[in-house]
């Protein structure tokens, strides 16, 4: 086992609505490097970042504790509201929407299904749409 896989796959604020990014992790230390098929998705979204770039720099930072060889590519972005249990009925726990305007829009579609999977029983629903 590498340490990349040691770095979690999805990291988000645990409530609130802010930005999110898409990111291709690899490693110096992991087979198939730098070939970023051999690398990990990785989901992140923080508040309190004003740009998307902030959060891939804070996401480095904390992945790099894990394994201070990882590289981080961003693959586009958006934005997250994120309302953990109970929520109202019929409103997602995960509402994805949006792009990034230095990365362009992530793949709204893999990011919820890595969320979905990561949030055990979370509602996550995910539009283009927004800015």
């Amino acid at each position: 086992m590498s340490k990349l896989d040691a770095v979690p796959a999805v990291d988000l604020t645990p409530s609130g609505t802010f930005k999110y990014i898409t990111i291709q992790a690899t490693s110096k230390s992991s087979p198939g490097y730098p070939d970023p098929s051999k690398g990990k998705t990785l989901v992140r979204g923080y508040a309190g970042c004003e740009y998307h770039v902030d959060v891939l720099k804070m996401a480095l930072a904390k992945a790099r504790s894990i394994d201070p060889d990882i590289e981080m590519v961003c693959t586009g972005g958006g934005r997250i509201t994120h309302t953990p249990p109970p929520c109202e009925e019929g409103r997602a726990n995960v509402f994805i929407y949006g792009y990034s305007q230095q990365f362009g829009r992530a793949n709204h579609s893999v990011a919820s299904d890595m969320i979905r999977l990561h949030f055990d029983g979370y509602k996550v629903e995910w539009s283009n749409d927004g800015y």
